[in-house]
């Protein structure tokens, strides 16, 4: 029975590493991350759930202790307190509603995941979950090669023939997510070199013989193919990233096998064939830093340096040109995130302003620079630097403890990879059953996440691969005998199967908890779409069943109040007003619980003050409080522009031109160049 529950286990994070990078639907609020998120939840319960069973019918702790336990207790612990003292303990526990990973909870699942893994893995399935993830990858890899040839191009907003993003939802996540494929085909193809693993064993605990994943040729064209895609991505975070990852990688082959002449030739064969690769389809495609090979043919690569912006900055800007646009590179725009997110790490330094809580205190600080980029009006719920994010949110307990994890991880892998280096005969352990080659593949993986994390934030493909790289790797170089710390009195009988039969009762409940979250979702951007038609009938009905699925959740309850106004304001066209007044009741309980939960949203005020607004078309003294909400959300936001500019014209709109003027002048003060604040001074001053 328990190699039955193991079994179970395996194939329940078989699916995990294989659909995770894939999964997404044009249901949802957030089409990608929010998807994930769930997938990573509803996978999470029935593994807990099968290891307890697993360890009350064995009777006793299947726990394997490992080096990393303490660290990522420590950053647990950091977490935990952030969360207890934050400004939105609803936001930290599940974290910012469209990022969701970060949270409290996601967090929760991920060293779950670990400590499960560990404690209920097997070094055999090491290598199958990597050939899953491949071949997951490939998938991911061929559907974003297909939209740089407009396969979806008419789906998305954005120009998805410029910059893919395939299944994870945005060029910088897809190449950060590849980068760890491209790590973990480099260490297949030396895996195969140096036949580590025999995958033609006929050992009937192979569950999975994807034997096609052999061939070295078939891994360099997945080389190729992962490549190709991290080129049409233009992700120049990405490109940082799969440096660092390619030196940590080939510097940790040369120091391993430089004394075996005949191993080293062959890793220098592999070396030189990859590196091929990558520059003949760096030519022929172009990199975010280089022009392609025609373009240097035809001299167009002096306007590279004379924008000095790189491929990508140069697309950027004729584009913007194009459309009379003025667009600020990003990386002046993260520049001036960043001091916000270090005025914040200054202002609370020791445990932050909560986990996930970026999107609501950065407003606190946010530097008047900002109103003169092209991304002014935006709202920012990350530092674009996970770093930062961390130091921000969670203060330096959790940014030390955060860096410790990937610290403490390399340290311990370079120290088992020390010891298996003293083995006499290293030709002999690389052909035998020495899993050195794997250890460093996900030492280099990790590099690349680190590097890509410092120039945006991690998701939840990324951060998956950031908490198993270390349990991985425990598998793979600790001994397959787990670490069981004491025996506890068997049960046997009926107790042993209440035990049994409680622990699926709550897997059950828990699996159907996260499908109503996730219906939830569905349901609130239906009912969000149905709103932006003009439909507030059914976006009220929408919203309504979102909100028995999810009361406690800002967002939903914010748009909810929104329909239930328009449908107040319906109802008093058609002379309804008794139930007109009923739904106004609705609408405003709604309003003030979502503000209630999150204080500091600074879209809930905004919805707030559209939401009086609303119903001021049939009760004008709505105006008033609809200033007041606005006025509010100044307080929380001094340097944002739009927020003084809308101020002004509520004031003019009761008649207070004093003050509109004051507000216009204020959101000019901050943003000289905001046209519609000049505008309507000029058309104030006329009357």
């Amino acid at each position: 029975m328990s190699e039955k529950l193991q079994k179970a286990i395996f194939i329940l994070y078989a699916v995990l590493f294989f659909l995770v990078p894939m999964v997404w639907t044009p249901l949802n609020f957030e089409l990608f991350e929010f998807n994930k998120m769930v997938l990573v939840y509803f996978l999470t319960v029935p593994i807990i759930g099968l290891w307890i069973i697993r360890m009350a019918m064995a009777g006793k702790i299947i726990f394997r202790r490992t080096a990393l336990d303490i660290p990522l207790l420590l950053f647990l612990g950091s977490q935990i307190i952030s969360t207890v003292i934050s400004i939105d303990r609803h936001t930290s526990i599940f974290g910012y509603y469209s990022r969701f990973h970060g949270g409290l909870l996601s967090t929760v699942c991920y060293l779950s995941l670990y400590w499960a893994l560990v404690s209920n893995g097997k070094k055999d399935w090491v290598k199958r979950f990597l050939d899953l993830s491949l071949i997951s990858g490939i998938i991911v890899a061929i559907y974003g090669v297909a939209e740089h040839f407009g396969i979806d191009k008419n789906i998305w907003v954005q120009d998805v023939q410029r910059r893919v993003f395939s299944t994870l939802g945005q060029p910088n996540w897809l190449g950060a997510y590849l980068n760890i494929l491209l790590m973990v085909t480099l260490g297949r193809i030396l895996n195969f070199q140096f036949s580590i693993f025999n995958f033609h064993s006929k050992s009937n605990s192979q569950i999975l013989k994807p034997k096609f994943l052999n061939r070295k040729s078939l891994l360099f064209f997945l080389l190729g193919l992962f490549y190709l895609c991290l080129l049409y991505t233009k992700s120049k975070s990405g490109f940082l990233g799969l440096g660092a990852g390619w030196i940590v990688f080939w510097l940790s082959m040369w120091f391993a096998v430089r004394k075996e002449t005949d191993v080293f030739a062959s890793v220098k064969k592999v070396f030189f064939g990859s590196t091929a690769i990558f520059l003949v389809l760096s030519l022929t495609t172009g990199t975010p830093f280089t022009p392609n090979v025609y373009q240097l043919i035809n001299k167009n690569a002096t306007r590279w340096q004379e924008v000095g912006l790189g491929a990508e900055g140069l697309e950027n800007k004729e584009a913007s040109q194009a459309a009379g646009l003025n667009i600020t590179p990003s990386g002046d725009i993260r520049k001036i995130v960043w001091q916000g997110a270090e005025a914040l790490w200054k202002k609370y330094p020791v445990f932050g302003t909560g986990v996930e809580t970026f999107g609501y205190a950065y407003y606190w600080v946010r530097p008047r620079e900002h109103n003169l980029t092209s991304e002014w009006d935006f709202l920012y719920n990350k530092a674009h630097n996970e770093y930062f994010n961390f130091a921000a949110t969670t203060g330096t307990v959790g940014l030390l403890t955060y860096l410790g994890i990937p610290l403490i991880f390399g340290i311990w892998t370079i120290k088992k990879l020390k010891v298996t280096s003293k083995i006499s005969n290293l030709k002999k352990q690389l052909l035998t059953t020495n899993y050195q080659l794997l250890a460093t593949t996900f030492l280099a993986a990790m590099a690349t996440i680190l590097v890509t994390n410092f120039f945006g934030f991690s998701v939840v493909a990324v951060g998956l691969w950031f908490f198993l790289l270390p349990g991985l790797t425990s598998l793979t170089l600790l001994e397959d005998a787990h670490g069981d710390k004491r025996t506890l009195p068997r049960e046997i009988g009926w107790k042993l199967k209440v035990v049994r039969g409680l622990t699926i009762v709550l897997i059950g409940l828990g699996m159907l908890k996260i499908i109503n979250y996730w219906y939830a979702d569905v349901l609130f951007a239906k009912g969000k779409g149905f709103g932006k038609e003009g439909n507030y009938k059914l976006a009220y009905d929408n919203l309504k069943r979102s909100v028995i699925l999810n009361p406690s959740e800002p967002a939903i309850l914010s748009q909810y109040s929104l329909s239930l106004a328009n449908l107040a304001v319906l109802s008093d066209q058609a002379q309804m007003a008794s139930q007109a007044s009923e739904l106004v009741g609705e609408a405003l309980a709604a309003s003030e619980k979502a503000l209630k939960i999150s204080p500091y949203h600074l879209n809930l005020y905004k919805e707030r003050a559209n939401l009086f607004f609303i119903l001021s078309k049939f009760q004008p003294d709505y105006l008033d409080e609809s200033l007041k909400t606005l006025l509010a959300a100044i307080n929380l936001a001094p340097t944002d522009a739009k927020l003084f500019y809308n101020a002004g014209l509520m004031f003019e709109a009761l008649d207070k031109r004093d003050k509109a003027v004051e507000y216009l002048n204020a959101s000019l003060e901050l943003k000289p160049n905001y046209d519609q604040a000049t505008y309507w001074l000029a058309e104030i001053s006329k009357k």
